[in-house]
């Protein structure tokens, strides 16, 4: 079975609350806590949604886990100025199920299970880094 990674924004009180969270998809134990200051180039990526919990959410009901980025892999890297100049333009996912059920574009339009070859972590926002170059990024 092929390792798959599930990253999201970890928003449950305490010290990890509001940094970016990397669960492997196996029975590993693997869950990697990421600081803000840092960036996730996220590779094979798919939006996932449970959409009947957060059609819940939508509703009213209180919030818990329904959505994330499932990957094929990532790496911690910097994204160099050339890199964010570069993605000035690109389309940028953002998920609230208060707000809406589902996974939204920059235009509005539904992204669930829009697959994407390159998503870059930008603080809250997960961003399409397809026209990166390696010139762009510095990887640890």
């Amino acid at each position: 079975m092929k390792k798959h990674y599930k990253v999201r924004r970890h928003l449950a009180n305490g010290p990890n609350y509001g940094k970016w969270q990397i669960k492997c998809s196996d029975k590993e134990v693997e869950t990697v806590y990421v600081e803000n200051s840092l960036t996730i180039l996220l590779f094979g990526c798919v939006l996932k949604n449970r959409t009947s919990t957060s059609q819940r959410i939508f509703d009213g009901a209180s919030k818990t886990v329904c959505a994330w980025a499932q990957c094929d892999s990532y790496i911690l890297c910097e994204v160099m100025d050339s890199g964010w100049k570069a993605l000035d333009d690109a389309d940028y996912y953002d998920f609230n199920p208060r707000n809406h059920p589902t996974w939204l574009d920059s235009y509005g339009v539904d992204a669930d299970g829009r697959d994407v070859a390159v998503i870059v972590t930008d603080q809250n926002t997960l961003v399409n880094g397809e026209q990166l170059t390696t010139l762009d990024v510095y990887t640890y």
